[in-house]
């Protein structure tokens, strides 16, 4: 089912762009119809892996970047709602390209942005949270699993993260390679994953941005009653959430995380969780402020029209 990286350079024809940017290195890429406001957008086609299904990567570069001045970089989750609203999901994007020219406006070194694609029907899976789900009892892991179509997967996709696409990109564009310089983003269960990726690898990131974070990893709103968690066990997640926090993410110290909500639709399942959330992270040493971001955006949804009002915060936080 999967491809394998020897697929890579076959799309060579197709990475004049990206090769001349990058001084000749060899990077995947193809022509896009969509033109951001400022930077330059390189799809880099579908990218093979050997942990998972090939899923498409594109790369967003801000104007002034060169390998004599490496970029902060922000690897994001369901990266096609981030850029071109016809690509996204609810065909409404983030807008990424103009939130980081309007912090980049305010005097804030902008990120080169990689967009990974969501996995389609596997995403409840991958972006699942391991340090979650081994918290929990048989009985809840099995009510997540029937909701999520199956057991966790986030191991396969942050190894695809780490292993195969960081490199890649590391390889052939300007991005910062430390920890301070690399952050997370995403909402939902792309917040999820966001959180695991740090938890999983604190060396690596310097932060992440988690909106309208989809904590509970499933969801008490299905119809059918053996999809829907108890009163107990979304107790017993919430407990999970706090222990995850206090106990698996990096010291506060050394990373920079921004939580959020809204009050509507699915957002409105959310605030035992939040509040969960931020329980662990004040048990853990974060404050307010200080690398840490907790807030309720009241009367939003959950969709890239709330996602995208604020995201320049996001970025101010993240990169500020």
């Amino acid at each position: 089912m999967h491809e394998t990286r020897r697929s890579f350079m076959l799309q060579a024809s197709s990475a004049v762009g990206v090769a001349a940017f990058c001084g000749g290195k060899n990077a995947m890429a193809s022509e896009s119809p969509w033109v951001p406001v400022t930077g330059k957008f390189m799809p880099l086609g579908s990218f093979p892996s050997q942990f998972v299904a090939a899923r498409e990567v594109d790369v967003w570069i801000p104007d002034g970047v060169s390998h004599a001045t490496p970029s902060r970089v922000i690897y994001v989750h369901d990266g096609k709602n981030f850029f071109d609203p016809a690509t996204s999901y609810s065909k409404v994007s983030w807008r990424m390209d103009e939130a980081m020219t309007t912090v980049a406006s305010e005097g804030i070194d902008p990120a080169i942005v990689v967009a990974i694609a969501s996995p389609g029907e596997e995403r409840p899976r991958e972006y699942n949270s391991a340090h979650l789900w081994n918290r929990l009892s048989p009985e809840t892991r099995a009510v997540m699993a029937r909701s999520n179509g199956g057991e966790c997967e986030s191991e396969q996709y942050l190894a695809f993260l780490t292993q195969e696409v960081m490199p890649h990109i590391e390889a052939n564009f300007p991005v910062r390679t430390d920890r301070d310089g690399t952050f997370l983003l995403g909402a939902s269960m792309g917040a999820l994953t966001s959180l695991e990726t740090l938890a999983s690898f604190p060396a690596r990131f310097g932060g992440a941005g988690c909106v309208s974070a989809h904590l509970m990893a499933f969801g008490p709103y299905a119809e059918a009653e053996e999809l829907r968690p108890t009163p107990a066990q979304m107790d017993e997640v919430a407990r999970a959430v706090t222990s995850f926090v206090r106990y698996d993410l990096p010291p506060p110290e050394e990373t920079r995380i921004w939580i959020d909500r809204g009050t509507e639709e699915l957002d409105q399942f959310y605030p035992p969780f939040h509040q969960a959330f931020v329980d662990g992270a004040i048990a853990a040493g974060f404050e307010q402020g200080q690398g840490f971001h907790a807030e309720v955006f009241d009367g939003t949804g959950h969709h890239e029209r709330d996602w995208a009002r604020r995201l320049p915060d996001v970025l101010r936080f993240l990169l500020g």
